[in-house]
């Protein structure tokens, strides 16, 4: 039902009228005009407050009259006022017309009594109601620990659900207001009343919510508590004390819930300490050991029995213990991390040259940065003061380590000399001339291709680089190369003793023209590292520049020629058979040339004085002028 309270002449205006002049008011006109106009005002007043009180005094049963009843009784609350300036206008109209003696009936004097009383009771029925509103939620009973908690539910819920029915009206009433672009009426009272509700409601929903989980938690295995659902839920719960605290007056419900929460957030740090995922068997030792307890072995473990053996007045030690299991865990996944470095990781086998079944090794970077990743964690878990439970596991990486590191560098020594060799030994003239050295060779050369051929079957590195056998077999070949590269280096230098013009050649060139003795022509592309200005020597059927003029697999004997830099060639004056070792027939070429010039040289100075010299210098070789 919709209460209108008619709008009536505005007090200010009537009191102008009063203001007027007297002898304007005593006045027949006038008279008549104010007796007509204070009847007409006091019949309207009346009837507006009766109407009023009747209104209130039937109290709402529905939302939608609640609604209606809650926006009359704030339009009266502001209305009051009003009509309170009203009576104070009436009543100095009475009391001019007192002084000047005017008659007024007793019907009008009685209803500006009646307007009067009727006005103080309304004020009264306003006041009243304003104030029963905002007790409904602020009830004692509705705070106090005492009250049956299920009475004070079903009433909380009762009225919220009025409040929340109340929103929804004053939604709609607000959107039709914003719809005709009137002002929007603001439910304040509403708004406070719903949030005490919301306040109660949460608060003893807090308070069962807390009483029902504790005691399952506390019920329940230990080992299956939800530490990050504990703390979420204390983090709730303390964050719904703050809102307590300055929405709802101090009360004994709030200091239970508080004191609850509170209690059980001071063990809360030593409940994550227990709940440790990293403490094993020898930890929970130690606990009971601190405790002084034994656990029980045919029943889990609950929060209630480590309340019951006053764990939780041994944080600090216990936090200790599980920093150890922390600290043990992490050297754990680290060495997990060494053990899972290794998963995987091969030799890399490629093959060599063009040869069948035979390898070497590629390249040992990737497990070069394995070692040197793994030593690091190795030192790191070594030197850790919880390294106890898995020293004897670290010592044999240690080990193993230390192992893989020796067998690679005996394994790329060999492999480098075992190349080096393979080259020099294939050569049939090798073999004929160091034949002992063969010998060894031979067997360090089986000894690798047997290794290599199994380890490209079976190249897992970790497998392959930790065998003792293995390590034995590549000291021993290494062994062998190095008295063959001894050996050899001898035999070097025996050949240079003989023509020491070798001492201007490397090993490898040396033995490069070694290796091929049989083929004379193998010493041309090293002829000017041994003579300066010799560039080539020429052989039978060769030409001008020491090029073969015909193809002869028969190796040539005879020299008969050296060239120059400048492709000057000079003929030796006797031919040098160029038979047996390098050595002696490249000596009897610098013979040859020493007696080839020696005779040029006589020649040129017999026809020094006798030839002109321009033709002198034409007619003779560059190294005699």
């Amino acid at each position: 039902m919709d209460h209108k309270i008619p709008t009536l002449i505005s007090p200010e205006k009537s009191k102008e009228k009063i203001q007027k002049s007297s002898s304007e008011l005593i006045t027949v006109t006038e008279e008549k005009k104010k007796y007509k106009e204070r009847n007409n005002l006091v019949t309207k007043l009346l009837k507006e407050v009766n109407e009023s009180q009747k209104y209130f005094d039937t109290l709402p049963k529905i939302a939608e009259e609640y609604v209606e009843f809650k926006k009359a009784l704030d339009k009266c609350t502001k209305r009051l006022e009003e009509l309170d300036n009203h009576l104070n206008y009436l009543r100095d109209l009475y009391d001019l017309a007192d002084e000047f003696h005017v008659p007024i009936p007793d019907e009008v004097m009685n209803d500006y009594y009646n307007f009067s009383d009727a006005l103080t009771v309304l004020q009264s029925s306003v006041e009243r109601l304003n104030s029963d509103i905002r007790n409904e939620v602020n009830e004692p009973w509705l705070t106090d620990a005492q009250s049956n908690s299920h009475e004070v539910k079903v009433f909380l819920k009762d009225l919220n659900e009025r409040l929340i029915n109340c929103h929804e009206k004053s939604n709609l009433y607000k959107s039709y207001q914003k719809f005709f672009r009137v002002e929007v009426t603001k439910f304040d009272l509403l708004e406070e009343a719903s949030e005490a509700v919301r306040l109660r409601i949460l608060l003893w929903d807090s308070l069962d919510e807390w009483d029902k989980n504790i005691q399952c938690w506390e019920e329940d295995n230990f080992q299956n508590l939800d530490v990050e659902k504990v703390n979420a839920f204390l983090a709730l719960n303390l964050k719904y004390l703050m809102q307590f605290k300055k929405g709802l007056s101090d009360c004994e419900l709030i200091n239970t819930l508080k004191e609850k929460v509170y209690s059980f957030k001071d063990i809360m740090p030593t409940i994550i300490t227990l709940r440790n995922p990293d403490l094993r068997v020898q930890h929970w030792h130690k606990i009971e050991q601190l405790l002084g307890v034994k656990f029980p072995q045919n029943e889990p473990l609950t929060l209630e029995m480590l309340k019951e053996y006053d764990t939780f007045t041994y944080s600090s030690s216990l936090a200790e213990i599980s920093g150890q299991a922390s600290s043990e865990a992490i050297l754990e996944a680290l060495l997990k991390k060494v053990e899972d470095s290794w998963k995987g990781l091969d030799l890399i086998v490629l093959p060599y040259k063009d040869y069948n079944d035979v390898y070497i090794l590629g390249s040992l970077e990737d497990i070069q940065l394995v070692i040197e990743e793994v030593n690091i964690n190795l030192n790191t878990i070594i030197t850790s003061k919880h390294v106890g439970l898995i020293k004897s596991r670290v010592m044999d990486w240690i080990k193993s380590m230390e192992l893989i590191t020796e067998i690679l560098s005996e394994w790329t020594t060999c492999q480098t000399n075992w190349i080096y060799l393979e080259s020099i030994f294939a050569a049939p003239d090798i073999q004929r001339q160091l034949p002992n050295e063969t010998k060894m060779f031979n067997q360090v050369n089986r000894s690798w291709k047997n290794i290599m051929k199994n380890v490209s079957k079976n190249p897992m590195a970790l497998t392959t680089c930790t065998d003792h056998k293995l390590l034995n077999i590549f000291k021993k070949n290494n062994q062998l190369l190095d008295q063959i590269l001894l050996c050899l280096e001898a035999y070097l230098e025996s050949k240079r003793v003989i023509f020491p013009r070798f001492y201007f050649l490397s090993n490898e060139e040396l033995i490069e023209i070694i290796a091929q003795a049989r083929n004379p022509r193998a010493v041309q592309p090293h002829m000017s590292k041994c003579f300066d200005a010799i560039w080539r020597i020429q052989f039978d059927n060769d030409n001008e520049i020491g090029i073969p003029t015909v193809n002869d697999n028969n190796s040539p004997t005879d020299i008969i020629a050296m060239i120059s830099s400048e492709r000057e060639l000079v003929k030796f004056s006797m031919e040098v058979k160029a038979r047996g070792n390098v050595e002696f027939w490249l000596y009897r070429v610098e013979e040859a040339m020493v007696d080839t010039l020696r005779s040029l040289m006589a020649v040129a100075i017999g026809e020094y004085d006798k030839v002109p010299r321009n033709k002198w210098v034409l007619m003779h070789s560059g190294q005699v002028k």
